[in-house]
């Protein structure tokens, strides 16, 4: 199901976000061990929008701090944004908060 952008969602609680040889990756915790078939690599932006998927802020007001931290079309802000948070759900990495 695509993401909502009046909807708040959350990092899943067995994910973990960790910085190897420069690069930034989210790695499924699965039964204790590490599920490198679905590590996924963040970008700085992404990282920044990871730290935001607290449960507390809905993805329009991540948009809106995106928008006012970045020289983008707004457009292009939010079909980012969107897709990012699509994969992400896709990948079973953040689930909607409740």
């Amino acid at each position: 199901m695509p993401c909502e952008i009046d909807k708040r969602y959350r990092q899943r609680d067995e994910v973990l976000l960790r910085t190897i040889a420069g690069e930034n990756l989210l790695i499924p915790i699965r039964a204790k061990l590490a599920d490198l078939q679905r590590v996924f690599a963040l970008n700085a932006l992404g990282v920044e929008i990871w730290a935001r998927l607290d449960g507390q802020h809905d993805l329009k007001q991540i948009l809106d701090d995106i928008q006012s931290q970045c020289d983008v079309e707004g457009g292009q802000a939010r079909r980012d944004l969107t897709d990012f948070m699509n994969d992400l759900l896709k990948a079973d990495l953040v689930v909607e908060a409740s």
